[in-house]
């Protein structure tokens, strides 16, 4: 009787572990590691992101690549708002793609920091009626 038990207790736990170590594998791969642990990932954002608020750990480098269609007019220059991000001085000194308006950002310090461009919905027509309608784009970081 002592051998049934022991043999059904056996089997439980390597179910349980079995099972458990799966479900606990898949469920931390979609969860960041805690920033002491040196988690540190970059973050590369594009138009795609508009709306999107992001977690990230101090010294993580940031960059936003907006890219406009042709003959459309350019997004404005990336501002921050907030002081946990802040521009990175270390950034490369690249030549962008014409209709391409990049940003290069670090997290500085814990906080929240909020990232913005705006650029006109409809191309200028010099001829005819104006268009008013303005495109934003917003990504709220907060720093930890």
């Amino acid at each position: 009787m002592r051998s049934i038990r022991l043999l059904g207790a056996a089997a439980t736990v390597g179910v349980l572990l079995s099972g458990g170590f799966a479900a606990t594998a898949n469920a931390s791969s979609t969860v960041s590691a805690p920033c002491w642990l040196g988690n540190h990932r970059d973050v590369h954002l594009t138009a795609r992101d508009n709306g999107r608020r992001l977690r990230v750990c101090r010294g993580a480098k940031i960059d936003a690549f907006l890219r406009a269609p042709l003959d459309a007019p350019l997004w404005t220059p990336i501002a921050i708002t907030g002081g946990a991000v802040a521009l990175d001085p270390h950034h490369p000194h690249i030549l962008l793609p014409r209709g391409v308006t990049a940003g290069f950002f670090v997290a500085a310090r814990r906080g929240t920091s909020e990232l913005t461009s705006t650029r006109p919905a409809c191309p200028p027509n010099p001829t005819g009626p104006t268009c008013h309608a303005i495109q934003a784009w917003r990504v709220d970081i907060s720093v930890r």
